[in-house]
Parts: structure tokens; C-alpha cells; sequence
């Protein structure tokens, strides 16, 4: 399987069996399982906080564009009591990105709603936000897989 493949290990026995007369597609394409991501980081984003005001405040959370990461969705960073974390916007139902509506995360195509940590709240995505890893250097964020 190349590295860019796309894989899901929570595949329920239905979607697996509606999903097995696509061969053809998975042959060509690399993409197996359920059509969930496995959206990783082809290299770490480095992050200046003076470029992202809201990230001072406990709290604060900011989508860095993907214009700016060079990411296939925009990368959702927290400051959640002086610490950062970040996980990928990209819902694993249909790789939508998320939004976020209130103190929650809803992805637009479908609805499936995710809490500000990324834990999945309801479906039909079948499993949270992908999380990264997050280290400060000074002034800098540097996030990576």
C-alpha cells in the first residue's frame, strides 16, 4: 500500500460488504476500507503564536488555512491551559472538514459532531478527529504526526 493510501480499521461488517464490488477503485486508487482518512502530515508545520492572536487566551482555538500548512485540511489548534494541542479537521466519514458551531465540532456534509478535544460526539463518522503532536519553542508551534 503506498504511503498516501487511505485506510479504516472501524469499518462495520455492512460497509465492508457494500464496499467490496468497488475492487476496481481500490486497485487504482489506494484507497481501501471505508473511505475514512488516515490524514497525516507530510511534513511538521511550524506555527508562529504572534501570527495567531486567540491562541494567548486558555481556549483560544484557531483552523491554520491550508494555504499556510500546505496540509489537505486545515490543522485546528487549542490552547487549553497554557498547553497546545492540534488534530486534523477532516471528518472520517467523507473527509469533509469540520466547523465549529458553539463549544462543539459539526462536519457540514453529514452532521457528525465532534467535542473541542476531537472526541467524536455522534456519527455517522465512526471515530475522532486525528490528533498531532504539538511542541513550543519559544514563540513557535511546531506540529507534526
Amino acid at each position: 500500500m503506498s504511503k498516501n493510501a487511505k485506510t479504516c480499521v472501524d469499518c462495520s461488517r455492512r460497509t465492508a460488504l457494500k464496499l467490496g464490488g468497488v475492487g476496481l477503485l481500490t486497485a487504482t486508487t489506494g484507497v481501501t476500507g471505508c473511505w475514512g482518512p488516515q490524514d497525516t502530515l507530510s511534513n511538521p508545520v511550524v506555527v508562529a503564536l504572534a501570527d495567531y492572536p486567540a491562541l494567548a487566551d486558555d481556549g483560544g482555538i484557531v483552523f491554520i488555512p491550508t494555504s499556510v500548512s500546505g496540509h489537505d485540511h486545515p490543522i485546528i489548534v487549542r490552547n487549553v491551559a497554557g498547553d497546545y494541542d492540534a488534530m486534523s479537521s477532516e471528518c472520517n466519514h467523507a473527509s469533509c472538514s469540520v466547523e465549529r458551531e458553539g463549544e462543539k465540532f459539526v462536519c457540514p456534509c453529514h452532521g457528525s459532531e465532534y467535542q473541542l478535544d476531537g472526541s467524536l460526539i455522534e456519527g455517522p463518522a465512526t471515530r475522532s478527529l486525528l490528533p498531532f503532536v504539538v511542541t513550543r519553542d519559544g514563540d513557535n508551534l511546531t506540529i507534526a504526526n
